[in-house]
């Protein structure tokens, strides 16, 4: 398999409750807190293909700059689990749910994996694009979602100079 992984740039966990887990971040972890965005409708307005149907999404979410990367945290609405962050959250607790990373060659990786057998976890299709993570815990320990393009710190930056 050709090589066209460039970097990771996004780490998103799950977490049992955003705003407190949110609070901790602010007095634990030294980032820049005027980088914090609400994320919530972009994910849960995404059509989620998950065990090969569309499912509901819900979630309250946000996302900031943590030292150039995009750290996203994520609490599941459905509590019950059917989709792919409340059933982590369920089997695993709260923490890291998938690494983003910037493939060059997205297309072409896909297709390698798709010839290989391999097959998406999850499916999210946003409005900017459409997004297949992958779960390779067994093999390498976490999951992950390829990009074309990065977004947050490593991302454009919009006519004002802030991350998109």
């Amino acid at each position: 398999m050709n090589r066209t992984e460039k970097q990771i740039f996004q780490v998103v966990c799950v977490v049992h409750a955003l705003e407190t887990t949110l609070e901790s971040w602010k007095r634990l972890v030294d980032f820049c807190w005027e980088s914090i965005k609400d994320a919530s409708n972009q994910i849960s307005q995404a059509c989620c293909l998950y065990h090969g149907k569309e499912v509901p999404c819900p979630v309250k979410a946000v996302r900031f700059d943590l030292g150039g990367i995009d750290m996203v945290l994520i609490e599941p609405l459905n509590k019950q689990g059917g989709d792919p962050y409340s059933d982590s959250l369920l089997a695993h607790g709260q923490g890291f749910h998938h690494l983003g990373i910037y493939a060059e060659e997205q297309a072409e990786l896909l297709k390698q994996y798709a010839a290989a057998g391999l097959r998406p976890a999850c499916e999210m299709i946003l409005e900017e694009g459409h997004y297949q993570l992958f779960d390779f815990t067994e093999e390498m320990g976490f999951s992950m979602t390829l990009w074309d393009r990065m977004v947050g710190p490593c991302g454009p930056r919009n006519a004002r100079g802030f991350t998109i």
